[in-house]
């Protein structure tokens, strides 16, 4: 048996490769996706066949639309641990724990995208409104769900007064 050292030339997406083999005269190919033939005068006619690669994704993961900044009620800090909730059409799409940062308590959330090729609704479309509540009280700022945005949007809420109207007779 005779061996011929040779080198074959790999393309890939990203990479170049130098693949040393030897090639024994009636073995089998060196390698999946390497073929190659021993012409009539013992030289090696390399060629690359195709291989198998998991196919690309056919549609770009929706991006969420965030929301982050500070969250107040009666222009004071919440505690540690409140959860603030995101909300579209009375469902609830994310909520989050505040943490504190220097001197303020601030949240982030990511409200999702829906998923148009589904039958039910996992989260937000662009235009659509985005209400929030500071643990189970609603905050009076509101959002705008836009796909793949980052939006700062401070939160408060007074306490819950009761005004009663005075009646004079």
């Amino acid at each position: 048996m005779r061996t011929k050292p040779d080198r074959i030339l790999l393309v890939s997406a990203c990479l170049l490769l130098i693949v040393p083999f030897a090639v024994v005269a009636g073995s089998p190919p060196p390698s999946a996706g390497l073929q190659s033939t021993v012409r009539g005068d013992g030289t090696l006619a390399p060629f690359i066949t195709p291989i198998a690669t998991n196919p690309l994704p056919t549609a770009t993961p929706a991006l969420p639309s965030s929301f982050n900044c500070t969250v107040k009620v009666d222009g004071a800090n919440v505690p540690g641990g409140t959860v603030v909730s995101a909300w579209i059409g009375g469902v609830s799409y994310d909520s989050a724990q505040v943490h504190i940062f220097a001197t303020d308590t601030v949240y982030f959330l990511d409200v999702p995208a829906d998923v148009g090729s589904t039958p039910g609704k996992e989260g937000g479309t662009n235009g659509e409104t985005v209400s929030f509540r500071i643990g189970d009280r609603e905050a009076v700022q509101h959002g705008t769900w836009q796909f793949g945005t980052y939006t700062e949007l401070n939160l408060s809420n007074a306490s819950a007064w009761v005004y009663l109207p005075t009646v004079i007779r």
